[in-house]
């Protein structure tokens, strides 16, 4: 039983401006906004059910029941701004916003289940940003003014768990398999914001860049109002390695 979230936004803008008119009056101006947002939630679960399984016939593969859901969510973004004033004032600025949201769960809930072999329950998450965001301005005039800003957010629970619900051998085998409750948490965050400001024979020549990045994560993996549980081995494990 899987699930499966791999949406992807690839986003590319860019803007520029070229200003040759003589004068302190006389200004150029290039800006952008760009706003990319994925939301989502991604469940795999069996609930209310009766499940015999006697295991796998594939050689080396000894899991008779997988429940898994993963998400794979990614935004690649490119935003670039350019401003050329040979002989008048030059203003430049780029904003770069992107969010990611979702929750990913799997789930074995309110069943029975008769299995020889593995049984494996896991919740994975992997949203990635990647966010490049310049702006440049090169003037002649009195005032060169560049800013570039981006913002990056990541938010995500990520559970894995049992409830209510019956994991015995079969009636062949009454030992069981190995029993893995796993929640993984792998978000990342790759931010580059740059700006470049180049004045020549001007009053002032002024660039700031602000990055804010912020990653918000919630990972779960538990076993919680079981009547009865026969296995090798039960590993109940939540990692979470965001970044």
């Amino acid at each position: 039983v899987s699930s499966l979230n791999d949406s992807e936004i690839v986003a590319a803008n860019a803007t520029a401006s070229i200003n040759t008119t003589a004068g302190k009056a006389s200004t150029g101006v290039a800006g952008s906004f760009m706003y990319n947002s994925i939301t989502s939630g991604n469940n795999a679960y069996v609930n209310d059910s009766t499940i015999t399984v006697s295991g796998n016939d594939e050689e080396n593969v000894d899991e008779a029941l997988t429940i898994s859901a993963q998400n794979l969510e990614k935004i690649i973004n490119v935003s670039l701004s350019g401003n050329i004033a040979p002989k008048g004032n030059g203003v430049v600025g780029q904003i770069s916003v992107n969010s990611i949201a979702n929750t990913t769960n799997a789930y074995l809930h309110n069943s029975n289940v008769l299995a020889n072999e593995k049984i494996t329950v896991r919740a994975n998450d992997e949203a990635d940003i990647q966010s490049y965001t310049g702006a440049m301005s090169v003037t002649g005039g009195a005032v060169g003014f560049g800013a570039a800003i981006g913002v990056q957010d990541i938010d995500t629970n990520t559970t894995a768990y049992i409830t209510d619900t019956q994991l015995v051998g079969s009636a062949v085998d009454t030992k069981g398999g190995n029993v893995d409750v796993l929640a993984d948490e792998n978000s990342n965050i790759t931010s580059i914001v740059a700006t470049a400001g180049i004045g020549i024979n001007t009053a002032m020549a002024a660039t700031f860049s602000v990055s804010a990045n912020d990653v918000d994560t919630v990972t779960k993996a538990y076993i919680d109002k079981d009547e009865n549980i026969k296995a090798v081995a039960i590993n109940v494990a939540a990692r979470n390695l965001a970044n």
